[in-house]
């Protein structure tokens, strides 16, 4: 991830979402229409027709948790944290290109980092990066099983904005026997359906420095039976962008590579290696949707994801009104509600900007109020982000308290797809307002909505 620069690559990638969605992309899937998005459980930001969501939240002031340089790292957290225990506070932070176990006896009194994983050799998936960002422990066992955010960087351009290596994601599986202290790999769990492109061809005529599926956040369903794993979506296929898919395996089979299957319009049914997929969420083609966190929370009943969101306008021109964290809950984990916007802020690192990125909710020990939820944002943080020889700083970790309350006049079902009462007017995920009306025969009007339609409040 960091060449002699040490600039991390997932929060470079968005850079290049213009120009790659300028060519198209590589053409293999037809985009979606809004019909299909409903029925197979797609939520776009800029859908005026989501369900709402159910939640409000409150956000506190950032607060600063490691300052740069703490324990000779820096640049980190470069995935959202994987927190193992509160108290004592045992998480795993990446920083760099490597993952280390950061202990203390709370958040706010860290003591030691250790470095528990590392990128592998030549010729390996992971010989650019290795940073682990979910963490399961088994039942019965008591193993530690993590999936980490794997990047192959040989033989691949570098990126034309800021130098950095290429690299090919991949989500990929370690386990743990001794409490986190050292992991053994086990290899890929999660790859694109598109391989790795390491020359130009007809169908990719300007190589995409930044390829694959990759920054998996794992949680356990609500039963029990199932690991779902969501990932960020390179954004190769046609009419994607950067997309935010997920996959699952039985709870039992969480140590086998091959169990994964991939959420595809509707079912899991394709192979977590190499299969197809279909966003869960998206923000194309007005912005890309990146680096989400996902918990369960009892107290609410719900799903909750934290992600990044950064429009194509709003970084060329950097006056921020859509771009930020966001937050949206669901029932199931599958199905999402239109999000809430936390803070507004660059979601991924610009030399010189301040920035914000890869937020994790952490609900506080013990909080089991009803319809309430208590907890803390940590994340990445820099006020002025780039090489700190330039006399600027790289990201650290920060904090901020939240609060997420269930609406009282909102219900907290989601309407079943198979039971949704089509609307009158449907948003085709692009600049239309498709108005239907029928009668005998159906009839279908088209209305142009003006740009500045998704930019409104």
């Amino acid at each position: 991830m960091f060449t002699a620069r040490l600039i991390p690559r997932p929060f470079v990638i968005f850079l290049l979402a213009s120009a790659m969605a300028a060519r198209g992309g590589i053409a293999h899937c037809q985009e979606l229409t809004q019909e299909q998005r409903h029925r197979f459980g797609v939520m776009n930001v800029f859908d005026p027709f989501a369900s709402e969501s159910n939640v409000t939240a409150n956000v506190g002031e950032r607060r600063i948790l490691m300052r740069p340089g703490a324990f000779g790292l820096d640049y980190f957290p470069d995935e959202a944290i994987a927190v193992l225990s509160q108290r004592p506070f045992r998480t795993f932070v990446v920083a760099g290109r490597d993952t280390f176990l950061v202990s203390g006896q709370h958040s706010k009194s860290i003591q030691r980092a250790d470095k528990v994983l590392s990128p592998g050799p030549r010729g390996s998936v992971d010989n650019g990066y290795a940073g682990i960002k979910g963490v399961f422990v088994e039942p019965g066992t008591r193993r530690l099983i993590a999936v980490y955010h794997a990047e192959d960087q040989e033989n691949l351009p570098r990126v034309e904005v800021n130098n950095v290596a290429g690299a090919y994601w991949r989500a990929c599986l370690a386990i743990s026997r001794n409490g986190g202290r050292s992991f053994e790999k086990r290899g890929p769990i999660i790859s694109s359906l598109i391989p790795k492109q390491t020359t130009a061809s007809s169908r990719n005529p300007k190589l995409n420095p930044i390829q694959g599926a990759g920054e998996p956040a794992v949680c356990v369903d609500k039963t029990g039976q199932y690991l779902y794993c969501y990932y960020t979506e390179a954004g190769q296929q046609a009419e994607r962008g950067f997309q935010i898919c997920m996959a699952r395996c039985p709870v039992s089979e969480a140590d086998q590579p091959g169990a994964w299957k991939k959420f595809y319009r509707g079912t899991f049914s394709k192979p977590g290696l190499g299969g197809d997929d279909t966003p869960v969420v998206s923000a194309w083609p007005h912005g890309h949707a990146h680096t989400s966190h996902v918990t369960y929370s009892q107290a609410l009943d719900q799903y909750i994801m934290v992600f990044g969101m950064a429009t194509g306008p709003e970084m060329a021109s950097l006056k921020l009104k859509k771009s930020g964290i966001y937050l949206t809950t669901s029932d199931d984990g599958i199905r999402w509600r239109k999000p809430i916007q936390l803070w507004k802020v660059l979601p991924l690192v610009w030399t010189g900007q301040e920035i914000a990125s890869h937020a994790a909710l952490i609900p506080a020990a013990g909080a089991r109020t009803s319809k309430q939820l208590q907890g803390e944002l940590l994340y990445g943080y820099s006020p002025n982000w780039g090489v700190p020889s330039e006399g600027r700083v790289g990201h650290h970790l920060a904090a901020r308290s939240i609060t997420l309350r269930l609406k009282t006049a909102a219900s907290s079902t989601v309407e079943s797809t198979s039971n949704r009462k089509p609307h009158a007017f449907e948003f085709d995920g692009k600049s239309h307002i498709i108005c239907k009306l029928r009668r005998v025969v159906p009839v279908t009007l088209e209305a142009w909505v003006r740009p500045r339609f998704i930019d409104s409040d």
